[in-house]
């Protein structure tokens, strides 16, 4: 499963991470096919924050398909 469809799978809670969810699934130009946590990183504005909870959700994405493999 890609990052874009693991991302739209998911509810939006109230979170940095929730925030974020809620953010990708509303922008019509995200990348589908964005594959790897320097494309992600590179995609999304640098703020700390933003960054830093981007790579707290890639993370969890990772963790994800790791489990279901």
């Amino acid at each position: 499963m890609s990052f874009y469809n693991w991302v739209k799978s998911l509810e939006i809670i109230n979170t940095p991470e929730g925030n974020l969810v809620r953010d990708i699934q509303d922008d019509p130009q995200f990348p589908k096919d964005l594959d790897s946590w320097e494309k992600l990183s590179n995609y999304l504005p640098y703020d700390e924050k933003i960054q830093e909870t981007a790579k707290n959700l890639f993370q969890s994405y990772l963790a994800d398909k790791r489990h279901h493999k």
